[in-house]
């Protein structure tokens, strides 16, 4: 069976460290870490652009998908912000359809450091946002029975 971590966390708050550190003590399950950002990186860096942010989650997604399907990934880690139910829920529905065991992970951070720390630039307030919808997942969460951990991403 597949296990699948949906990370879920505000920008700069640990999240894709937190992957890589997966990635290592993960080496033996064959895991992959899958990500909206890969969509902005190609052999001449990273270039972020917000207005292919929706084909950069719609990229991201149906490489999750295509990774359940297939046989060389059986641990695949979602390294996006995930901040709202609405986000996380394709990626809950799509390992339930496929019968991989899913996990979401939070991880938590101070506001401040994560505004201080942020690769993409995201405002303050954004930032915020997104607490704010991280916040407000955890009655779905908790109504749909998904299993939610949570990690200090202030490491």
């Amino acid at each position: 069976m597949k296990r699948v971590i949906v990370l879920q966390g505000v920008s700069g708050s640990g999240k894709t460290h937190f992957a890589k550190e997966l990635l290592h003590t993960h080496a033996t399950d064959h895991p992959r870490v899958i990500s909206s950002d890969d969509y902005f990186t190609d052999s001449n860096g990273y270039k972020f652009d917000p207005s292919k942010l929706g084909l950069a989650h719609a990229w991201c997604f149906r490489s999750f998908v295509l990774a359940l399907q297939g046989t060389a990934d059986d641990f695949i880690i979602v390294d996006n912000s995930n901040a709202s139910a609405e986000e996380l829920s394709p990626y809950m529905l799509a390992c339930a359809a496929f019968f991989a065991k899913a996990t979401i992970v939070r991880v938590d951070c101070d506001l401040e450091v994560a505004a201080k720390r942020t690769t993409h630039n995201v405002p303050t307030n954004a930032i915020s946002r997104q607490a704010a919808r991280i916040r407000e997942s955890n009655e779905v969460i908790a109504r749909r029975g998904w299993e939610l951990q949570f990690v200090n991403g202030e490491k």
